[in-house]
C-alpha cells in the first residue's frame, strides 16, 4: 500500500463518524497531515487556507517516531505560521505564534483501535524528496506543493483528496 493510500485509510479511520477525531476539528484545520507507520501526506487548503483542499505534499518520519511500527497520526495545522515548522523537518511547534488562540498543531495518535490527542513530538516528520519527485515528476519545492496555487492533485493522491473533500469540503472554513 503507497502512503497516499494508507493516509486515506487511516484519515477514514480516525475522523467521525467512524473515529473520535471531531469533524469540526478537520474544518478548523489549515493543514492536515496524516502518518501511518513511517511515512505521512501533508496537504492544505488552497486560496491561503479556506478553498478545497490542495496536493499532498509526501513526508517520511525521523527520529523515534520513523519506526515501522510508530503509531498512526493526524496532525492538524490550525495556524498558517506552523506550516513553515513542518516544512524546515523540525517538526510541530509548540508555541503560538502571534495573537492566534489555542495551539497552532493539534495531534491526535491511534493506537489499539482508539485515538487520543498527543503533543506535536508525535510526530517528527521531514519532505519525502524523492517521493515527492517521483509523484509530480519534477522537483518541486515543498512550500511551493503545498502553499503555491495552481498545481494540480496528481491521479495517485485522488482517493485521499476526494475523502478530504467528503469530510471537510471547505478545506480549513472555520480557521
Amino acid at each position: 500500500m503507497t502512503a497516499l493510500a494508507a493516509a486515506a485509510v487511516t484519515l477514514a479511520q480516525m475522523v467521525e463518524p467512524v473515529g473520535s477525531v471531531p469533524r469540526a476539528a478537520l474544518d478548523a484545520a489549515f493543514c492536515v497531515g496524516v502518518f501511518t507507520g513511517g511515512s505521512g501526506v501533508i496537504t492544505c487548503g488552497t486560496e491561503g487556507g479556506p478553498g478545497p483542499w490542495g496536493p499532498p505534499l509526501l513526508m517520511r518520519r525521523r527520529g523515534p517516531a520513523h519506526r515501522k511500527d510508530a503509531p498512526d497520526a493526524l496532525l492538524l495545522v490550525r495556524h498558517p505560521d506552523a506550516v513553515d515548522g513542518l516544512l524546515a523537518a523540525s517538526g510541530p511547534r509548540r508555541e503560538s505564534p502571534g495573537a492566534y488562540e489555542g495551539p497552532p498543531v493539534v495531534v491526535y495518535v491511534r493506537e489499539g483501535g482508539s485515538s487520543r490527542s498527543a503533543g506535536p513530538e508525535a510526530v517528527v516528520a521531514e519532505p519525502d524528496g524523492a517521493g515527492n519527485r517521483a509523484l509530480y515528476q519534477r522537483a518541486i519545492a515543498p512550500r511551493d506543493i503545498v502553499l503555491r496555487p495552481g498545481l494540480a492533485v496528481p491521479a495517485a493522491a485522488r482517493e485521499l483528496h476526494d475523502l478530504l473533500m467528503r469530510l471537510s469540503p471547505g478545506g480549513g472554513t472555520a480557521w
